[in-house]
């Protein structure tokens, strides 16, 4: 199996902690007063064996609970600009919280459980030498978490687990407060005191870490990387994987789309020409040919149109060779775009923000682009990423 997964569900059973996005290609965006977490559950170390009937919960409420369906999948709809921390449960396997979100109008999607079993949950505490209760879980509390490529963040479960070695190697991860002891993964997935920063495995585990709340933090890799915010508890193992937990900060998408719009009567303009040039080139890790990767690395650009009269969105493969005429995909469609209607064209490549070009068109002049983005694994427009 992947090398990240190991690593990852590796800290997470022995007494630590993972965790985001590997089910659902984006984020759809919520609304009203809820929002709905989703994902996948899977065995530790098994990342077919799928964890149907297994019982997902979130700490701060006990009747929020949902069962999780024979194929692994499972979603929970949560209450907006709340607090929650998930959890699974599962005769036979560990029990195993995630990080600590806070709900804000977009939904959690990809929040996955990587769960060992009884008998794997044991030999990793053993392993890492974590003083456990008469249960088998940490008197204190084991955190775990894997510094992850953003390559991961908003694909499909069988892309996630297709790319092969989750990890971003040469990252400094720290806690804060400072409490526990703290050991990186190496690139064999075993737990080592002589590694200095992360492997490409990425996996990164604090033992013994008193009850409260704390903040996880990576530096390194010419990356951001956004903070875990997590929640310990006597016998508690938190595991914040992949793709949420320390992932890694997307850029947006740097192709330019080029329209061309020609003058008519009264000043109105009429589009003449819609090109999207070449998409940034995706190299491949070994692993993930290896493991038959299935992500589109040309992308996909989807041309569309607001307003009165428009026309359903056109989606179309993008080119890491040469640019895309968009007005042979619009067709006859393009004479639809008429003063009052807004024309959007949205680029979505793996591993970067979407970028989101639009320009509305006026009773007289040029149409002004607007452009937006939305961060990768999420679903929010905003103004930048």
């Amino acid at each position: 199996m992947p090398r990240h997964t190991l690593a990852a569900l590796g800290a997470a059973v022995l007494g630590l902690a993972l965790v985001p996005l590997a089910g659902a290609s984006t984020s759809a965006s919520a609304g009203g007063d809820t929002v709905t977490m989703s994902g996948t559950a899977y065995q530790f170390n098994t990342v077919h064996t799928m964890l149907g009937g297994a019982t997902i919960h979130v700490a701060e409420d006990p009747d929020l609970t949902t069962t999780v369906a024979e194929d692994g999948t499972y979603s929970l709809e949560l209450p907006d600009h709340a607090t929650v921390t998930p959890y699974i449960t599962k005769d036979g396997y560990g029990t195993i919280y995630l990080q600590t979100f806070r709900t804000n109008g977009q939904d959690l999607v990809n929040v996955n459980f990587q769960t060992p079993t009884i008998m794997v949950r044991d030999l990793l505490a053993q392993g890492l030498g974590i003083e456990t209760d008469d249960d088998g879980y940490p008197t204190q509390c084991a955190v775990v978490t894997t510094v992850s490529t953003k390559q991961v963040r908003g694909v499909t479960y069988q892309q996630f687990i297709d790319w092969g070695a989750h990890g971003v190697a040469g990252v400094t991860a720290t806690i804060t407060p400072q409490v526990g002891n703290r050991f990186y993964f190496n690139e064999h997935v075993l737990p080592d005191p002589n590694q200095a920063k992360t492997s490409v495995d990425g996996g990164v585990v604090w033992t013994a870490v008193p009850p409260g709340k704390y903040t996880l933090a990576a530096h390194g890799a010419g990356s951001r990387w956004p903070d875990v915010h997590i929640t310990c508890a006597a016998g508690r193992i938190v595991n914040a994987n992949p793709p949420w937990g320390l992932n890694q900060r997307a850029t947006t998408v740097p192709t330019q789309v080029r329209p061309t719009w020609a003058k008519g009567k009264r000043d109105v303009r009429r589009l003449a020409g819609l090109t999207v040039a070449a998409f940034p080139k995706q190299v491949l890790p070994a692993a993930a040919v290896g493991y038959g990767e299935t992500i589109d690395f040309r992308g996909r650009i989807t041309v569309g149109c607001t307003g009165s009269g428009c026309f359903a969105p056109k989606s179309v493969p993008g080119s890491m060779k040469k640019p895309v005429n968009l007005m042979t995909v619009l067709g006859k469609d393009a004479a639809r775009l008429r003063p009052g209607r807004t024309l959007t064209v949205t680029l979505a490549v793996p591993g970067y923000n979407t970028r989101v070009d639009s320009w509305r068109i006026p009773a007289h002049g040029t149409p002004t682009r607007r452009t937006q983005c939305i961060t990768l694994g999420w679903s929010r427009l905003q103004k930048t990423c």
